[in-house]
């Protein structure tokens, strides 16, 4: 009798068992995807195509500005070019025909914005068509900083000025910047990233983040591009196609730093973080909003492996040369359809913004192609 009741207790407890393992396998399996279709399904959603991309300096904008020309070439879209060579009349307000060439659209608008242009809000609404969504990209502070100081030349103006030494200027820069400082001429030097908001001073801060997160649908972080982009394929409903760049050489090779160079650097950062705070509050506040974002998604992270092996094979088979009938075939996964890579993809793949932004100009408005515009 004994031992009937003791099979019995250890029958109930194996079914308990059994029954909690079938629960949390079932979940596991959901969460991690294994119910969803090994096929792709196109997703129910319609494809952002008007679109202004806030291009801020120093923050791997001049590879996503040459991502979105590629979008606008390939779509057959108007999108804003320069009268010059590069910018869209930044820093200054933009105004037709003085820095930006008439749309050839019946109606006026453009599709795309892209280059360097001041976020003047209103001005950009009426340049873009109304249903245009805005994206911006900002970096870690102090990595955009010193990128930012050299390529303005910070150092040599420096030097030119009060016979500082170049290789040391940034050091003596933040040790007293409101040495070397003005906010009439030399604005941009403190909070950067924000002065290609066209953040003005009088604002508080923590009112024009706000009003920001408001009208940029998403705002991608240089310092996880990958996410970042795959994140914009979910959110504006595009294609694994569409976000396909060129990925940098992953080299083994790793600088390592001494004790000393690492408590330099710190006190650096330490430095710029009191100088331009600003910059700080505007990128944890986005990068916070990214990962809460990517922390809702479904299959994010295995998406993201797909992404991550595609770009890398593209780029591979874009960069070395090919007979004109060669393609690579990017195999279909629940995430995206079969991707065909030819030779002109390669072309628009590998070109760079100048030579873009020459391209599509030649080919726009020095060719007889006006009616490319019209549909």
């Amino acid at each position: 009798m004994l031992s009937n009741k003791k099979r019995q207790i250890g029958y109930l407890i194996f079914l308990f068992c059994f029954a909690g393992y079938i629960y949390l396998r079932v979940d596991y399996e959901t969460e991690h995807y294994i119910f969803q279709p090994k096929s792709y399904v196109p997703p129910i959603c319609t494809s952002t195509t008007s679109f202004g991309f806030v291009k801020v300096h120093k923050c791997g904008s001049d590879s996503l500005a040459a991502l979105f020309m590629r979008l606008a070439e390939e779509r057959n879209s108007s999108i804003v070019l320069p009268v010059g060579d590069w910018n869209i009349g930044w820093p200054y307000m933009p105004q037709k025909d003085r820095h930006y060439l008439s749309s050839l659209l019946p109606d006026g608008k453009f599709e795309i914005a892209t280059l360097h242009m001041m976020y003047f809000r209103n001005i950009w609404k009426d340049m873009l068509k109304p249903d245009a969504k805005f994206i911006g990209v900002i970096r870690s502070p102090f990595s955009q900083y010193k990128s930012f100081f050299n390529y303005f030349n910070i150092g040599g103006q420096l030097h030119e000025i009060y016979n500082i030494s170049i290789e040391d200027s940034l050091d003596i820069f933040l040790r007293n910047p409101y040495a070397y400082w003005n906010e009439k001429n030399k604005r941009i030097w403190k909070n950067p990233m924000l002065f290609d908001f066209n953040y003005q001073n009088i604002q508080s801060i923590d009112a024009f983040i706000k009003q920001l997160s408001e009208s940029i649908s998403l705002m991608l972080i240089a310092d996880y591009m990958d996410e970042s982009l795959v994140m914009l394929r979910r959110t504006f409903c595009w294609t694994l196609k569409d976000i396909l760049m060129m990925t940098k050489n992953k080299s083994r090779r790793y600088k390592f730093s001494t004790s000393q160079e690492q408590k330099d650097e710190e006190r650096r950062e330490s430095l710029y973080k009191m100088w331009s705070s600003y910059d700080y509050i505007l990128f944890e506040h986005f990068n916070n909003t990214l990962w809460e974002k990517i922390s809702r998604e479904v299959g994010f992270y295995e998406e993201l492996a797909i992404y991550r092996e595609y770009s890398d094979r593209v780029t591979e088979f874009c960069s070395v040369k090919h007979l004109k009938d060669e393609s690579l075939i990017l195999p279909e996964t629940k995430f995206n359809s079969e991707v065909l890579i030819n030779i002109d993809f390669c072309v628009r793949f590998k070109r760079a913004v100048i030579p873009y932004i020459r391209y599509l100009k030649q080919k726009y408005f020095q060719v007889k192609a006006a009616a490319h515009f019209y549909r």
